[in-house]
């Protein structure tokens, strides 16, 4: 019986067929591979930076355990008197660490003017409608934003812009005159939304407001906060804008800036802002009563019943380089007026306002 052999040509085929076998499964077990080592990477890269972060937030939230231990001491050696001439307020403050550095800023609230203080306004007897001292003061204060804004704030305008605040966080849905926004003007916008119609929760929510524009929100920003309605303005850490803004009843414009800076001058000495905010030989250091500060001032009549030489609202500037990673934590303290105890009342990355370092 004769059994014929295989042809070469059959078996060179099958060879052929075999190796782009072979060759197919290399080509898929490498992408596996790589697809693998790729979301590998992906993975572990998030969990360090997951860890990392960790790591960073706990550090930053043990600053405000510095930041507390420096409020209360500052309670403890001078209640009811707060000024920058006690050394911790805006000045910039860094501590090493092993991996990294963190530093921290301490700066008063309530030298700023609070955006929760527009909400009302006066009526005359006549039944026309006034404007607060407030509002009269906020309207004085954009204004003075001049020198960082390419086109000055007139008073017209920062008048509608003042209603607009005081419609946006009254309760009810009755607009303003002369500038003033409810519920019919945010929803008729392209991308619509609603008036809050409650306080203020940060600064940044300005920027939803009608008339304001992401540079006047950024002028505008070391100036204000956010604060709870009541809160008093205290003059000795008091912005030059600010001390501009406060004038005599009835008149809407701010004071010059050279009297504000005088004013300023007086209250302050000479501060060396490179030595912890230490005082140069033995200038003034703070106004002791608000009597002090009205005694300085060019108006007449000065409504005082807002301004105060003392504060209970903090604001701490945090950030940390680690690992060469950036993080950074801004929050809110209340220090107790009657026994100087410290607690966070807010926490966020951004949105709560800039501690800005003369």
């Amino acid at each position: 019986m004769f059994f014929p052999f295989p042809s070469s040509n059959r078996r060179s085929s099958q060879d052929g067929a075999a190796l782009i076998l072979a060759l197919l499964v290399v080509v898929v077990v490498t992408l596996l591979a790589n697809s693998l080592a790729g979301d590998f990477l992906v993975t572990f890269r998030r969990v360090e930076n997951q860890l990392l972060s960790q790591q960073a937030h706990a550090y930053l939230r043990g600053s405000e355990g510095l930041a507390r231990s420096a409020l209360q001491a500052d309670y403890r050696q001078s209640p009811g008197w707060d000024h920058r001439s006690e050394g911790w307020l805006d000045n910039r403050q860094e501590f090493p660490l092993e991996q990294g550095v963190i530093s921290g800023t301490v700066c008063d609230l309530q030298g700023r003017f609070n955006l929760n203080s527009l909400i009302g306004a006066a009526v005359s007897g006549d039944g026309r409608r006034e404007y607060s001292p407030a509002q009269a003061m906020f309207i004085r204060l954009l204004q003075t934003l001049e020198s960082t804004l390419e086109q000055p704030v007139s008073q017209l305008q920062a008048e509608q812009i003042t209603n607009a605040i005081a419609d946006w966080i009254d309760s009810d849905d009755k607009v303003t005159a002369n500038g003033g926004a409810e519920s019919g003007h945010y929803s008729g916008l392209d991308m619509p939304y609603r008036v809050a119609n409650k306080p203020l929760l940060s600064v940044s929510e300005l920027r939803w407001i009608k008339g304001i524009e992401a540079p006047l929100l950024q002028a505008l920003t070391p100036h204000v906060a956010v604060l709870p309605e009541g809160s008093s303005i205290n003059i000795n850490s008091a912005t030059v804008n600010i001390i501009q803004s406060i004038n005599e009843p009835g008149n809407l414009q701010p004071i010059s800036q050279q009297e504000a800076q005088s004013i300023v001058v007086q209250r302050d000495g000479e501060i060396d802002t490179s030595s912890a905010g230490s005082i140069n030989g033995s200038g003034p250091q703070g106004f002791a009563e608000v009597a002090d500060f009205v005694a300085l001032h060019p108006g007449e009549g000065l409504d005082i019943d807002a301004l105060g030489v003392s504060s209970d609202y903090f604001l701490l500037d945090s950030a940390i380089v680690f690992m060469e990673r950036q993080f950074r934590l801004y929050s809110v303290h209340y220090r107790d007026p009657d026994n100087g105890r410290v607690r966070t009342i807010a926490r966020a990355p951004s949105g709560l306002g800039e501690c800005v370092v003369p």
